[in-house]
C-alpha cells in the first residue's frame, strides 16, 4: 500500500482568494480521495506569535485596498523595485521561517502547494533547515493574467499559472532572475498552465426552469429582472454609492446587495435603501447562497477579482466591473472586456446608464451571454487537485 500524503497549503490572509483556492482543492481532493489515502493541512503562513507582521501585512492590505484605496497604486510599483522585493521576502523569512518548519517538522508533511509570493522564499528556507529540500512543492500563481512579478522571485518550485499571458511573464521573469544570480543552484522551475481554481458550485449552472422557484424563495419576484451587487468577502467597495445610484435611477428592476463581513457598509446600504420604500431590494451580509444569488442575477455589479469573475463566466453571467486593484486586476479588466464579457465603468452614474441601455436593449446581455457560453471556459480544481496527487513529484 502506498504511504499517506499528508499535503500542506500554505496561504496569506491577503484578501479572501488564497484561502477560497486553498479550500476548493481541499474539498476536490477529499471527496476524490479516502482518508486513507491522504490527509490535508491549511496553514496561514503568518506568525501567530508576531502582532507586528499580522498588523503590517494582513490588516496594512486591507487598509491600502479598501479603507484607503489612494495607497495602493504607490504601494504597489515600489513593490515592484528588486531591493524592495528583497526587503519584503527577506522580512518574511525572519518571521514565518519557523512557523512554517515546525508545522512541517510536526505534522510529517510529503508536499507543499504555496499560494501566495510572500511565502516562496520563507519555504525555501525552512525546506532547507529541515534538510528537505527536495520534497514535492509547487506554487499556484492566483493572479490570472497580471502576476506580481514576486510570484517568480526566489522561486525553486515547479508552478501552475492560468493564462498564456500569465505563463509568458513566468518564463521572461524566471529567466532575468536567474541572470541576476538567484538561485542559479538549483534546477530552472517548471510552468504548466491549468484553468482557473474556483468553487466546484460553480461548475454547472441551474437548470432555468428552476430559478423562478430560487429567486421566490430569496425573497424577489420570479419574472422580474434581478441586480446582483457583490464584492466578495468584504463588500463591494463603494457598493453605497452604485446602490444610491441605482436606486435613484428607478429602474424596473429588483436589486440584491451582498456586503459579506463589512458590517458598515451594510448599515449604511440599509439605510439608502430605507429612503426607497417602493422599492424591490434585498440587503445581505455574509452569506453560504452565492450560488443561488448568482444564478437568480441578470446582470452582476462586482469588481475584478478572478474568483468572482470566472464565477460569473462559469454560469454565462455578464459582469459589470466597478472596481479594480491597480496592477494585479488589470488583466481581468482587460480579460473581461476584451472578450465583450461585460463591461468596466468605475464611477456609478456610467455604471447606471449601461444597466438602463441593458434593459432596454435585452439584445446587449444576449450577446455577451452568447460570447461567454462560446468560451467554454472551465474549472480548473478537479484538474490541479489531481495533479497534486497523481504527479507531483
Amino acid at each position: 500500500m502506498a504511504e499517506k500524503e499528508r499535503i500542506l497549503f500554505l496561504y496569506l490572509p491577503t484578501g479572501g482568494g488564497h484561502i477560497a483556492a486553498a479550500r476548493a482543492l481541499q474539498r476536490e481532493i477529499t471527496s476524490s480521495y479516502s482518508p486513507d489515502e491522504v490527509e490535508l493541512f491549511l496553514l496561514d503562513g503568518l506568525n501567530p506569535n508576531s502582532r507586528v507582521q499580522r498588523a503590517l501585512v494582513e490588516q496594512g492590505y486591507q487598509f491600502s485596498t479598501f479603507t484607503v484605496p489612494i495607497l495602493w497604486p504607490l504601494i504597489y510599483q515600489m513593490s515592484l523595485i528588486p531591493w524592495v522585493m528583497h526587503v519584503h521576502t527577506f522580512a518574511m523569512v525572519l518571521y514565518s521561517t519557523g512557523h512554517i518548519r515546525r508545522f512541517i517538522r510536526e505534522h510529517k508533511i510529503t508536499k507543499v502547494v504555496n499560494l501566495h509570493f510572500l511565502l516562496t522564499r520563507p519555504l525555501y528556507r525552512a525546506l532547507s533547515q529541515l534538510k528537505k529540500r527536495g520534497m514535492p512543492s509547487l506554487t499556484i500563481v492566483l493572479d490570472p493574467f497580471s502576476c506580481h512579478p514576486m510570484w517568480f522571485f526566489y522561486q525553486f518550485m515547479n508552478m501552475i499559472v492560468f493564462s498564456t499571458r500569465a505563463w509568458k511573464e513566468a518564463k521572461i521573469d524566471l529567466f532575468f532572475y536567474r541572470k541576476r544570480g538567484i538561485l542559479t543552484n538549483l534546477k530552472k522551475p517548471k510552468v504548466m498552465r491549468y484553468p482557473p481554481i474556483l468553487n466546484s458550485r460553480f461548475n454547472r449552472a441551474m437548470d432555468p426552469g428552476d430559478i423562478p422557484a430560487v429567486k421566490e424563495h430569496l425573497g424577489f419576484t420570479p419574472h422580474e429582472p434581478l441586480v446582483l451587487i457583490a464584492g466578495g468577502g468584504e463588500g463591494l467597495p463603494q457598493g453605497e454609492e452604485v446602490l444610491q445610484e441605482l436606486l435613484q435611477a428607478r429602474l424596473p428592476v429588483q436589486i440584491a446587495m451582498v456586503c459579506g463581513k463589512n458590517a458598515h457598509q451594510k448599515q449604511r446600504a440599509e439605510e439608502i435603501a430605507g429612503a426607497y420604500p417602493d422599492a424591490r431590494i434585498r440587503i445581505f451580509g455574509f452569506i453560504d447562497f452565492m450560488y443561488e444569488l448568482m444564478n437568480s442575477a441578470d446582470l452582476v455589479i462586482t469588481k475584478a477579482g478572478p474568483a468572482t469573475i470566472f464565477e460569473c463566466l462559469l454560469l454565462c453571467k455578464p459582469v459589470l466591473l466597478s472596481q479594480r486593484l491597480y496592477g494585479q486586476e488589470q488583466g481581468n479588466v482587460s480579460f473581461v472586456v476584451r472578450n465583450g464579457f461585460g463591461w468596466f465603468l468605475p464611477e456609478p452614474r456610467d455604471l447606471v446608464d449601461q444597466v438602463r441601455r441593458i434593459i432596454d436593449n435585452p439584445e446587449i446581455l444576449e450577446e455577451a451571454t452568447r460570447r461567454i457560453r462560446n468560451r467554454k471556459l472551465r474549472n480548473g480544481t478537479p484538474e490541479i487537485a489531481r495533479y497534486i496527487m497523481e504527479s507531483m513529484k
